[in-house]
């Protein structure tokens, strides 16, 4: 009669008790205090589809774009090299994992002409190629020494780290391998203040935090609701028993379990024989719940989980962004969330290529990120049809002459702009159409 109560050793929880009986029931799910710890993190990511969409999407649209490149230079030995090292796979897993658990790096492994050990500066003249480029968790690659120069530019940042990888993530403090910051490039997930990791045993400052951590109601609500939903889904139908005298039967001291036998009775005959036998005296409804208003709520919900993540609903639950203002808007507002991604990793990028530059000879290039808004080549096909429908009204209805088009769609590369052309054939056009006028 009574529902099971289970310890669970993640974190939904309710916090007063440690326990939960696996129903979306508010003594089950309690808002979260403090850091969501690994394992909980690695939970999610692993079997919850959203939330793994929710750390993943961002990094994936802002760095799958191009890298262009511009130099006096030949490229191709450079390109080649960082095509080889798959330097911008490393940068995006690196950012998935920070975006995950707050904090990653990439640790580059370098060919030196001078031998050296990890833990001391890396000089980029002395380095004849690149080995490796190793993407490790914040857990694995904590700090160790600080810079407490206050006059450097690096004052109060880490000087060394230590790097201790264990089978499934994680690291033992006191041992490992020292790394030299300089053969570190630190990616960090949301910011956090120093303060902020207080009692957090597990990510350390300059890293931040993961984007669960901030998500991680909106996840929690919407997963109330699919639990919800599924329920309402299985037993869509209540089937309710009418027994005569019910009070007397549970007065009696074997009333409870003769009910039960009744109740299983009942259920073994539906749905093995789908044939019920009953006293006269008793009655079988169904009756379906209520669900009206169960779309508003759910829209209400992935509206706050869109909102909290910065991802369009048309991008993560791939449904329609609603008016075209509010679509205009909220695209342009991920746009700027993934330009601020693309900002955060800029230096890390430069600093790799810059290296790489330096070890295949190349003195001068500059490079950026292609632009975010350009269109695919689908887009830019059903973009100049449309021009190419609307062109031919004019046409028909003589707004314009087809001089007038082919010039301004052909004259200097494509363009959707239309210029009118000044002389006879511009001014005969508009002759015609003063005349009809008339």
């Amino acid at each position: 009669m009574f529902k099971k109560l289970m310890r669970r050793l993640d974190q939904f929880i309710n916090t007063a008790t440690g326990t939960g009986d696996g129903k979306a029931w508010n003594t089950y799910y309690q808002s979260l205090g403090g850091f969501v710890n690994s394992t909980t993190l690695t939970n999610m990511y692993q079997n919850e589809w959203l939330a793994r969409k929710i750390v993943d999407l961002p990094a994936i649209d802002a760095l799958s774009v191009e890298l262009e490149f511009a130099s006096d230079e030949p490229l191709d030995a450079f390109l080649e090299e960082v095509e080889r090292l798959k330097l911008m796979d490393k940068v995006l897993l690196a950012v998935i994992t920070a975006r995950l658990y707050g904090g990653a790096a990439i640790i580059i492994g370098p060919d030196e002409s001078a031998a050296s050990m990890p833990n001391s500066e890396l000089i980029p003249e002395n380095v004849k190629g690149i080995k490796t480029l190793n993407v490790v968790d914040g857990y694995e690659l904590q700090p160790l020494d600080w810079n407490s120069d206050v006059f450097t530019e690096g004052f109060g940042m880490p000087e060394t780290w230590m790097y201790n990888p264990q089978p499934g993530g994680g690291a033992t403090p006191g041992a490992g391998t020292v790394v030299h910051n300089s053969r570190v490039l630190i990616f960090k997930g949301d910011y956090v203040p120093k303060k902020g990791f207080q009692g957090n045993s597990e990510m350390v400052w300059p890293y931040g935090q993961s984007v669960i951590q901030s998500n991680f109601t909106s996840i929690r609500d919407y997963e109330i609701l699919e639990d919800a939903a599924t329920e309402i889904a299985q037993a869509f139908s209540i089937k309710t028993l009418k027994i005569l005298n019910l009070m007397d039967l549970l007065s009696d001291d074997d009333g409870d379990a003769m009910l039960q036998t009744r109740a299983s009775v009942v259920n073994t005959q539906l749905s093995a024989h789908k044939t019920l036998v009953i006293d006269t005296e008793e009655a079988l409804e169904f009756r379906n719940p209520n669900i009206s208003g169960f779309d508003k709520l759910y829209d209400g919900v992935i509206d706050q989980v869109c909102g909290s993540s910065c991802i369009p609903r048309q991008r993560l639950f791939t449904q329609q962004l609603g008016t075209l203002a509010g679509a205009e808007e909220t695209t342009k507002a991920y746009y700027d969330y993934l330009g601020r991604i693309q900002h955060s990793v800029e230096e890390n990028v430069d600093i790799a290529l810059k290296l790489i530059a330096a070890i295949v000879g190349l003195n001068d290039f500059t490079w950026k990120f292609s632009d975010l808004t350009k269109p695919d080549e689908k887009t830019i096909a059903e973009t100049r049809k449309i021009v190419a429908e609307t062109d031919q009204i004019y046409i028909q209805n003589q707004v314009l002459t087809p001089e007038e088009i082919e010039q301004s769609r052909f004259g200097d590369g494509y363009s959707m702009e239309t210029q009118l052309l000044e002389g006879e054939a511009g001014d005969a056009s508009m002759e015609e159409v003063e005349f009809e006028e008339e």
